[in-house]
């Protein structure tokens, strides 16, 4: 699989809704743990996987109530 340039994927998220993770898949836990990221777009939580290249949206995780002590 070819990696995409900085350009492409650049031009990509111009394409992507504010907020809205467009064509990328959403990254589930075990890809989240599993791999080195990147990245590419703060405001839009995208990261790159380093090994592939592939884009996923990293959705805001909400944890439980938190307790106090």
């Amino acid at each position: 699989m070819t990696r995409k340039s900085r350009r492409e994927i650049e031009r990509e998220l111009d394409d992507i809704e504010e907020g809205s993770s467009g064509e990328y898949p959403t990254v589930d836990l075990a890809l989240l743990l599993s791999y080195d990221w990147e990245a590419v777009d703060k405001e839009r939580n995208l990261k790159r996987r380093q090994d592939t290249g592939e884009v996923y949206y990293f959705p805001e995780f909400e944890f439980g109530e938190q307790v106090e002590s």
